[in-house]
């Protein structure tokens, strides 16, 4: 059990919120004279409340950061370079395959060179309908493939954010 200098260190340290009536007794317990209306008074005119709340906050922020230092380390020593590439390498082998089971892996790599990009948009040109065209990828020849990737992007479809 966590030793408090005070019922004001406790108040606003504990790391489970305790209240006035149960420090109190605690204190009280311990012999060291604090009633319930003391510490009533104690609390409200020290600001025990904003100074656990605060506490608390940086004791969340420091814990936030803890947790994202860790998780960088964790995937620099995971995502190495060579794990890296056997994961895209395997992708581009899922994505020949020409089973139904390669879709995903054929948009994601299409996708990460910058060749198919997914609809955004909400409405057509002009602010009227969307228009669309629906091409399965996976039921297209290598010469039907050959020709997407050589196509010149249209103005705006690039997916490049000029802001």
């Amino acid at each position: 059990m966590a030793r408090y200098s005070s019922p004001r260190d406790e108040y606003v340290h504990a790391p489970r919120k305790i209240g006035i009536r149960p420090l109190a007794q605690k204190w009280r317990k311990r012999g060291a004279g604090f009633s319930l209306s003391r510490l009533m008074k104690l609390a409200r005119s020290e600001g025990w409340v904003e100074l656990r709340e605060r506490y608390q906050a940086k004791a969340r922020e420091r814990a936030e950061e803890r947790a994202v230092e860790t998780a960088a380390d964790v995937l620099a020593e995971v995502l190495t370079p060579t794990v890296i590439r056997d994961v895209l390498q395997t992708s581009v082998t899922v994505a020949n395959d020409p089973s139904r089971d390669g879709v995903q892996d054929r948009k994601l790599v299409l996708e990460m060179a910058g060749i198919y990009a997914r609809k955004l948009e909400h409405s057509g040109p002009g602010g009227g309908p969307m228009q669309h065209e629906v091409t399965a990828l996976a039921d297209l020849s290598d010469a039907e493939l050959q020709a997407i990737i050589d196509q010149e992007p249209e103005d705006g479809a690039s997916g490049d954010d000029d802001a």
